[in-house]
């Protein structure tokens, strides 16, 4: 018999030309003049906008960035199903890991691989911070960017991974090879932020029926299981969620919290433990994801997609940087919470709770043309009366001081030695 106790793991201007003269050539994408470096192209950008990033030019634009860059390290998490390589990037001023006062974030795109745009977005990220943007934040904060968790299904455009896996249901019985592999970096590092990177499919049937489209650029979800660590919730709630709405809004970005369902039944997303969200948040992690608007097609409207995922990374940096001292303090203390068994009561199952008032938000009216299409028209505000917004415990058990697990269950202490808890 093992004996088991719970134990924590150890972010156009005007022209004017003198009589004579021809215009200056403009250069094409990736040149520069003699003696300067060209600038760094995105592979999205190189391609117009009109098609995406396959995963071998994603692997040469992140060699190239880490030739380019001091601030930049090129590391891999391994290999894929089908055995493509998974890179990654530390980026950090000085030694990645080893000013203690920073806060470590750790960004990853594309669980799932129809969900293009979080991965563009990343790489435009990693565009800017090689051309020396964002210098500030990396003084403060540590970045481990992962931008295809799942590069298998990219390159078909599908949702799960080659053995069929959806990797974003799969933190809790660790069956997705990838996620096993994000968890190792995740364990490596123990970085206090995380972020899943996703889109939304706005032109759900859910919706248009009911003649709406929902029309927001980005939808943060929170951690919302209740066994997440009270102040680590209110952290997200009210500090980083109204700092991203504004962040977002100055810069031409409509924004809400993450909403799930259809006007038939609207909730904010799940609080199971088993997505790449709450099953890091579980572990004591400001641990977050983001919805951006997806389009009608794989490389639909693309560019503004990847624009608005891209602000919504640069949202999430500045807060880890200018709140990086409150952050480490309510991780850290919810963390040590953890390691001393602190927490007896653990809720079990959850329910949703409908709110007094129904839900005012914009959408975009949508109606169906003589093809059998819908169109969109008008921004119009919807009424959901169907709203449940609060989370409330339904079954709830009080800890024990240990587990005793037969020697011969070798999976699950093999799947309990993969989640490092102590035995």
């Amino acid at each position: 018999m093992s004996a088991l106790r719970p134990l924590l793991p150890a972010l156009a201007l005007p022209l004017v030309l003198a009589a004579g003269c021809a215009p200056a050539a403009v250069p094409a994408p990736g040149t520069a003049p003699a003696g300067l470096p060209a600038p760094l192209v995105t592979p999205l950008e190189r391609a117009g906008h009109e098609r995406l990033t396959r995963h071998d030019e994603l692997v040469a634009f992140v060699d190239e960035l880490a030739a380019r860059s001091d601030r930049i390290t090129r590391r891999s998490l391994g290999r894929s199903v089908e055995g493509r390589e998974i890179p990654y990037l530390e980026i950090s001023d000085g030694n990645f890991g080893a000013d203690p006062d920073k806060v470590r974030v750790l960004i990853f795109a594309q669980q799932h691989g129809n969900e293009p745009s979080g991965k563009e977005a990343a790489l435009a990220l990693l565009r800017d911070i090689g051309q020396g943007a964002h210098a500030g934040a990396f003084g403060h904060v540590d970045l481990l960017l992962v931008p295809s968790v799942n590069p298998d299904g990219g390159e078909r455009h599908e949702r799960r991974n080659a053995a069929d896996v959806d990797l974003n249901r799969s933190h809790l019985v660790l069956n997705g090879h990838e996620v096993r592999l994000l968890r190792q970096l995740f364990h490596e590092w123990e970085p206090e932020v995380t972020l899943d990177v996703h889109e939304y499919g706005p032109w759900s049937p859910a919706w248009t029926r009911h003649g709406f489209v929902r029309l927001f650029d980005e939808m943060y979800g929170l951690p919302t299981n209740v066994n997440v660590p009270e102040g680590i919730r209110s952290l997200a709630a009210d500090a980083f969620l109204p700092h991203i709405d504004d962040y977002l809004h100055e810069r031409g970005f409509t924004h809400h919290e993450y909403l799930v369902g259809s006007p038939d039944y609207l909730r904010y997303s799940t609080s199971d433990i088993n997505d790449g969200r709450q099953g890091l948040a579980i572990l004591g992690t400001l641990g977050m994801i983001l919805e951006g608007k997806g389009g009608r097609g794989p490389a639909n409207d693309i560019e503004r997609r990847a624009a608005g995922q891209l602000a919504a990374l640069e949202g999430l940096l500045s807060f880890a940087a200018e709140q990086r001292d409150d952050i480490r303090r309510t991780v850290h203390a919810a963390r040590q919470e953890l390691r001393e068994g602190a927490t007896r009561d653990f809720v079990l199952v959850m329910d949703r709770a409908r709110a007094e008032e129904p839900l005012r938000i914009p959408t975009l009216g949508v109606e169906q043309g003589a093809d059998g299409n819908f169109v969109a028209t008008d921004t119009v505000h919807a009424e959901i009366a169907a709203y449940h917004p609060g989370v409330v415990e339904t079954v709830t058990t009080t800890l024990p001081e240990a587990y005793l697990i037969p020697g011969e269950e070798r999976t699950l202490i093999a799947l309990l030695r993969e989640h490092r808890v102590e035995m």
